[in-house]
């Protein structure tokens, strides 16, 4: 369990439960995190401060060339701790020499 106080969470802290399943797939690395977060100090207004489902995966190719891409679903909590749901994808590829 991490807790964590900053800008973005604010007074009331963070707390991140999440688990995290990794197996090799498809000649790489298939990695799903889940997080349940919720406020370390609870208010009347804020307690629930979402959950998010992180996707993974990543591969090496002709020696050289790695990459992957990955997904992450964000559900906001509390209406009052001001988050809005947010879905993002990245892609990326890398060179090694």
């Amino acid at each position: 369990m991490l807790r964590y106080i900053n800008l973005m969470v604010g007074p009331q802290g963070l707390v991140d439960i999440y688990f995290t399943v990794s197996a090799k797939a498809l000649g790489g690395k298939l990695v799903a995190t889940y997080h349940d977060y919720s406020a370390d100090e609870s208010t009347a207004s804020i307690d629930d401060l979402g959950d998010e489902i992180n996707l993974l995966y990543a591969t090496k190719f002709a020696k050289i060339y790695n990459g992957g891409i990955k997904y992450a679903a964000y559900s906001a909590g509390d209406a009052a701790a001001g988050k809005v749901d947010t879905d993002k994808l990245w892609i990326w590829m890398g060179l090694k020499f």
